[in-house]
Parts: C-alpha cells; structure tokens; sequence
C-alpha cells in the first residue's frame, strides 16, 4: 500500500521586491541595513531597549556655505548637507549626535564621515539632540566631499552609528 500523500504547508504571501522589509536581513552574520530613498522614513531601533526612532532623509543640498568665511573646505573639496528629521517613537528619551552617526557614499563607493562645520541656515545637528517621547528634531549633518564626487547614499545609524540596526537611502 503506498504512503499517504501529504499537502504541501500554506506558503505566507511574498513581500514585493520593492518593499523593504521591516527587520533587516541576515548576510553573514550581519544584519543588513534598512533600506529607502529621499523622502522616505525607515523606523530604527537603538542600542538601548525598545529605543525606536523614526529617521528621514527630508532634503539634500549638494553646495552649501558656512556661517564663517574663514572656514572653507579644503582644496579641491566642497561642503554639501543632508537634511534629516527624527522623531522619537519610544517612551524612553532619546540623546545622540547625530552626525556621529551619518556619512555619505559616492559612486566611486568612497564613504565620508560628517563634519563639524556650521552652516549660514539651517539648523546643524553637531551636538547632542535631546528627544523626549514623541517629539522631533530636524536638522543638517553636513560633509566634506571633493568637488566632483557624485554623493548617492546617505547612511545613518543610532547611537552615533554604535547601533546595530541602520538605514541606507539613496538620495535624488
């Protein structure tokens, strides 16, 4: 008598490709970044239990100036600004530096780390920005990149990058 045949289990339906997930990926034993463009917000969590912040990338300026005109960038380099808004999701209030956290990738995939520079506008996130729950902060992180460098990703992570979740935005 042959064995009885067996249905296969129920298969959960396949998110779209284009849809991030909502918890990052497994690749070699690293969790992979959330993912997003301009305008889009990714939901990170921090170092600090059930630490969840919401992060856009609301703007990008690819020139900007300092408030002071005796600090330039450095030959061959310009100053450009990534516009970010967090809002604090969690109970728990929220202290980082943001810049810490921030860097810029060209198309050569060269990365740069956010500088200290103060911008004529806007407001800068250079220091610690405090959140209580449920507020915002918006502010720059702003980057030294040579003048002909194409920035096309924005990467951010919590905690001053310490974080083990972050996002990755490819910036219009």
């Amino acid at each position: 008598m042959p064995p009885p045949v067996q249905e296969p289990a129920e298969q959960p339906p396949e998110e779209p490709a284009d849809e991030p997930a909502d918890e990052p990926a497994e690749i070699g034993g690293e969790k992979a970044p959330l993912t997003g463009e301009t305008g889009r917000t990714l939901t990170l969590k921090g170092m600090q239990e059930g630490s969840i912040v919401d992060v856009t990338v609301d703007q990008v300026f690819r020139e900007v100036e300092t408030t002071y005109p005796t600090i330039v960038p450095r030959s061959g380099n310009r100053l450009m600004a990534v516009q970010i808004t967090l809002t604090n999701k969690s109970s728990l209030v929220y202290r980082d530096s943001p810049h810490m956290g921030a860097s810029v990738v060209d198309s050569q995939d060269q990365e740069f780390e956010a500088g200290w520079e103060e911008l004529a506008n806007g407001r800068h996130f250079k220091g610690t920005l405090t959140l209580e729950p449920g507020d915002s902060g918006t502010g720059l992180v702003v980057f030294q990149v040579p003048e002909k460098a194409k920035v096309v990703t924005f990467k951010f992570g919590l905690d001053g990058g310490w974080a083990e979740q972050h996002g990755v935005w490819k910036l219009a």
